[in-house]
């Protein structure tokens, strides 16, 4: 029965998003335009992206959801493939988690209910794909290890190599929970192991096989960060207790409003409570043996406080990158889960808990279905408005205030839905969109041109600036560098004219160079849209004027 139940809610989900996504997020369109840009590199049908962009060649591990989101691109349109992509990134994880669950102990598979409403995380929201995709790597590679422990050999040695790569190939962060929990799963049933002769041999057959599966993925990895050198480099952010705090109450899980930390607390408590209760059943000293060995139960048991004492100490910037310990803050509480699979629950903590996981699950899909049809679908509607008057080959500037759907954060939205949202109109005819936060980086497989970087020639900032608003606007200087002209430009809740505040200077250069085109209030949001077009804008878009 509890398998059925599980299927026909992952099916659920992946229906429900399909219907009413893609989910706007704050960097996934970002990662949407850059795998558009793979696809159509040096098409002569599109001149101004290929002024505004080119590939980066040296990028990180951090390639699989752009490599995905092409392919999907063959078959369906740039929105849909998105949101193919995010149904994957969401159903994934706690398939993965079940498969785990049915190798390690078939038993616990049941478990497999409660990582339902954990696939709604922050990182999901945020749109970091490729990290999402790392964190159902990382579980398969833990499937695959326990494949390769029960039957060591060259076919589940390569098996568990492949998964180590692929997930290195979605993102660092999961790879690394991998090798961390493979290697600890390996060190501590194995130690004890290889200091009794009697099953030495058999140990150290799988520690060479598991040292064999790992060494492909450590290799790529040690050979990128030595081309990467120190860029960038390192910080640790949040204190330890700050950041143990945070875990402790669910943050990483709470995503829209108090509802979602309510759930995001109560999957904490539970996770823990089911390990406190399976620690009780724990036959005692000198009992029969149980039916697991003690060394295998030991080693998942591990598993909670590797992942916690890893989420305490990563660097919350480091590699080129940031949010660091935010991505690692998923992991505990899956690991104190994986960790109750080993262990024999009480019947009625069960029931409790597969009750908890499935409503869990009903609270984070209905307030990501609610949010999407009553504040979503009207900004959305606003934005296809806009995007019906820029024609093709012609450059458009967003400036915003927030990134939120409203000033108030009225969905209350942890995420930042308007970050990126204009980046849709890259899409389509040739129109770059001069704001792309991660393209500055050195991690993506795109990157701007250097001399079409506009956050530096057109924005003024600073070349470390993370603080994303934009205050100024140098059109001579980014149109005389880039080639690139900025036929239109785009506002956001931006203060009126006559009291513009910190808006003063781009009131100044819209008042000398543009006109105003559309002005559209968004019904329910009161998000007050702006779009502005270059006085002097030739018939065609695409020369500087």
């Amino acid at each position: 029965m509890e398998r059925k139940v599980f299927f026909a809610l992952c099916a659920l989900v992946a229906l429900a998003l399909a219907l009413v996504g893609p989910i706007p997020t704050s960097d996934g369109m970002s990662h949407v335009t850059m795998a558009h840009f793979m696809g159509h590199a040096g098409d002569p049908a599109l001149p101004m992206l290929q002024r505004l962009y080119e590939a980066n060649p040296h990028p990180a591990p951090n390639l699989a959801g752009h490599w995905l989101l092409m392919g999907l691109m063959q078959l369906l349109s740039p929105l849909a493939a998105e949101n193919a992509l995010q149904i994957l990134c969401v159903v994934s994880l706690p398939l993965a988690a079940r498969l785990v669950l049915a190798q390690v102990a078939p038993a616990g598979s049941w478990l497999a209910l409660c990582f339902l409403p954990l696939a709604f995380h922050r990182l999901f929201f945020y749109g970091l794909y490729n990290f999402c995709l790392s964190i159902t790597g990382c579980l398969l590679c833990l499937w695959a290890y326990a494949r390769l422990r029960e039957r060591p050999g060259f076919p589940h040695a390569v098996l568990l190599a492949g998964l180590m790569l692929l997930t290195l190939l979605c993102h660092a962060g999961g790879w690394m929970q991998a090798e961390l929990s493979v290697a600890t799963l390996a060190l501590v049933e194995g130690v004890p192991l290889l200091m009794r002769p009697a099953d030495r041999p058999r140990a150290a057959r799988l520690a060479l096989w598991v040292t064999f599966a790992c060494t492909p993925s450590l290799a790529v990895m040690l050979l990128h960060s030595w081309q990467l050198g120190s860029a960038g480099g390192t910080d640790w952010g949040f204190a330890p207790m700050t950041r143990l705090y945070e875990i402790a109450k669910g943050d990483p899980f709470a995503t829209i409003g108090t509802p979602s930390a309510v759930v995001a607390l109560v999957m904490n408590l539970l996770a823990l409570a089911l390990v406190v209760a399976g620690f009780k059943t724990l036959p005692t000293h000198g009992a029969a043996r149980p039916a697991m060995e003690a060394g295998w139960r030991r080693a998942w048991l591990c598993l909670p406080a590797l992942f916690l004492v890893w989420a305490l100490v990563i660097p919350e910037k480091a590699g080129g990158g940031w949010t660091h310990a935010w991505r690692a803050a998923v992991f505990p509480v899956m690991g104190l889960l994986l960790a109750s699979a080993v262990l024999q629950i009480p019947t009625r903590m069960r029931q409790l808990a597969s009750a908890l996981g499935v409503a869990g699950l009903a609270v984070a899909l209905g307030l990501t279905l609610d949010r999407q049809l009553r504040h979503v679908a009207p900004v959305e509607a606003a934005f296809a408005e806009i995007d019906r008057l820029v024609p093709a080959h012609c450059a458009l500037a967003p400036i915003f205030s927030h990134f939120k759907l409203d000033a108030g954060n009225r969905a209350q939205y942890v995420s930042h839905p308007l970050f990126n949202m204009s980046n849709r109109l890259e899409l389509r005819d040739d129109r770059p969109v001069l704001f792309k936060y991660l393209a500055r980086l050195s991690v993506y497989p795109v990157r701007f041109r250097e001399n079409a970087d506009p956050h530096g020639l057109l924005y003024g900032w600073t070349p470390l600036q993370t603080a994303p608003r934009v205050y100024e606007l140098h059109l001579e200087r980014y149109e005389k560098s880039s080639g690139i002209a900025v036929s239109y430009v785009l506002l956001g809740d931006i203060p009126p004219a006559d009291n513009p505040g910190a808006y003063a200077g781009i009131r100044r250069e819209l008042a000398l160079h543009f006109t105003p085109l559309r002005e559209i209030t968004v019904p329910g949001t009161g998000l007050h849209l702006e779009l502005h077009r270059r006085k002097d804008l030739p018939e065609s878009c695409g020369t500087t004027h």
